[in-house]
């Protein structure tokens, strides 16, 4: 019996913890125009028929994570390890903004998770109805030390 409650458990434990929200921050919401429409160029999807990718693909994308994060040293002293949960608006002509940090795991590697995000070269931005459209995207960053 404990066999069999064992593995519901599990599975309700792995989709509440990676569960992410995805609700756009109060500073940007649509603009109103004076006659009364809404403008989509400031709305921020977090669905669209085309999805915002970087160039070249999610492979590419963790490439360059790898070259470019260094791990911090005080993390690398206490042996920390685990995953840092970002989240950033992927514009209309490729920029990634509003870099926030959802999940950390101390020691710094929130912080340099985000500033390596902030030196990413443009991505092909997210398509909605034939109009590129600012998207919010979601990334998880694993930290990880080599076993020796």
């Amino acid at each position: 019996m404990k066999y069999g409650l064992s593995a519901p458990l599990f599975a309700m434990m792995l989709i509440f913890s990676s569960a992410t929200t995805a609700n756009p921050t109060p500073d940007l919401v649509p603009v109103r125009h004076p006659q009364g429409k809404e403008s989509v160029d400031n709305k921020v999807f977090s669905v669209v028929e085309q999805e915002p990718n970087y160039v070249g693909g999610i492979s590419k994308f963790y490439e360059f994570l790898g070259r470019n994060m260094h791990y911090p040293a005080a993390a690398k002293e206490k042996n920390i390890q685990g995953k840092v949960f970002l989240t950033f608006i992927v514009e209309a002509d490729g920029r990634l903004t509003h870099i926030k940090i959802l999940r950390d795991i101390g020691y710094r590697c929130g912080k340099e998770a985000a500033r390596v995000l902030a030196i990413s070269t443009k991505w092909n931005p997210g398509v909605q109805n034939g109009r590129k459209v600012r998207v919010q995207y979601n990334v998880p960053v694993t930290f990880a030390l080599e076993k020796k």
